[in-house]
């Protein structure tokens, strides 16, 4: 179970929960992007590298140079940094592409969803140390929801096959998703029940609360 619960936490790490909600929104509306495939693919490499590769540099540069210690990075204060420096790529990200002019509303949603997640867990973190699996959970789950919003409307097929899906289904798969995560980050680091929860309703309505400002500013 421990291993399992270990896997899980790796697959579902916090940085890769971008990528995963931008290549459901791809998987399930592709003609929102209105490109060729090279330039959906240029626009993942694009959200790959700056909400995983470069948090992940920085992380191990601030690592190396002990302005944090990877012994207590459980700690809040250990995480201001790591926490400002993957801040700035993900306020970077979001605005590139509002000004862009040309990003699908769908996606900006999403993408300043996880944003204003990562902003309101840096404020919570000052007073406790949040579960960032469990946050990054949250999206995710919010972002099937969204997607639902969205195009509840529309059937989807999965990679190589012809078998049709319902949106709704993306909700209930993410659900479950969500509470095996939820329990594996309470199981391997002893996180309380609260912070876990706390963690996940954060993560949860920060897509929501996007969505609003997008509309009033579109």
């Amino acid at each position: 179970m421990k291993l399992f619960f270990k896997l899980l936490s790796y697959i579902f790490h916090p940085w890769l929960i971008l990528s995963y909600s931008v290549l459901l929104l791809w998987l399930v509306n592709p003609y929102i992007f209105q490109g060729t495939m090279n330039n959906v693919n240029l626009l993942l490499i694009k959200i790959w590298i700056s909400s995983f590769l470069f948090p992940l540099i920085i992380a191990g540069m601030m690592i190396g140079l002990q302005f944090v210690d990877v012994k207590t990075l459980d700690r809040a204060r250990e995480r201001v940094f790591p926490l400002i420096g993957t801040m700035l790529f993900y306020i970077w990200l979001t605005v590139n592409m509002y000004r862009s002019g040309g990003t699908p509303e769908a996606l900006l949603t999403i993408t300043m969803g996880a944003t204003l997640a990562l902003i309101f867990s840096f404020v919570v973190n000052l007073v406790f140390p949040i579960s960032f699996h469990s946050l990054g959970m949250g999206v995710l789950f919010s972002v099937s929801t969204l997607i639902y919003f969205y195009f509840g409307f529309t059937d989807f097929t999965w990679p190589g096959s012809s078998y049709l899906v319902g949106s709704q289904w993306l909700v209930v798969i993410f659900l479950w998703l969500s509470g095996w995560v939820l329990t594996a980050r309470s199981w391997l680091k002893s996180y309380s029940l609260a912070r876990v929860y706390i963690s996940a309703i954060l993560g949860f309505v920060s897509p929501w609360i996007a969505l609003l400002q997008i509309e009033l500013l579109l």
